[in-house]
């Protein structure tokens, strides 16, 4: 698995996103490309949307 640490906007889109965790092997590069292209709900507080910071986030692979 990858652990990855993401911002996430107030729309929901990653901003930007760093390994904290690395698998090696290709699977870093994996998990960086798939959560680039995810989209999350966003965080809402009193009614207003706000960004996620420092947001830990685990990518298991699973080879078939």
């Amino acid at each position: 698995y990858v652990i990855l640490k993401l911002h996430v906007d107030k729309w929901g889109k990653v901003i930007e996103a760093k390994i904290v965790k690395s698998a090696g092997h290709g699977l870093d590069e994996a998990a960086l490309s798939a959560i680039k292209k995810a989209r999350f709900k966003p965080l809402v507080i009193y009614n207003q949307r706000a960004g996620l910071y420092n947001y830990p986030f685990k990518i298991n692979f699973r080879l078939e």
